[in-house]
């Protein structure tokens, strides 16, 4: 899929949390506690990119492989 965005680059991990949990919970993962997981993203060197469009779905090209 091809979206026109820009990316913003997220390192602070721990104004991060909350978006880390819902990524692993909404892909049946288990959380581990918040001072673990902070140190976890921390020494995996784990940042988030955040994806920003304000093009509408219909703009968007999409591919179908396979």
């Amino acid at each position: 899929m091809l979206v026109p965005a820009t990316v913003e680059v997220r390192e602070d991990n721990a104004a991060e949390l909350a978006r880390f949990h819902a990524i692993r919970e909404k892909h049946g993962r288990a959380v581990p506690d918040d001072a673990e997981f902070l140190r976890a993203l921390t020494a995996e060197g784990r940042i988030l990119l955040a994806f920003h469009t304000r093009r509408a779905p219909s703009t968007w090209a999409c591919w179908r492989l396979g």
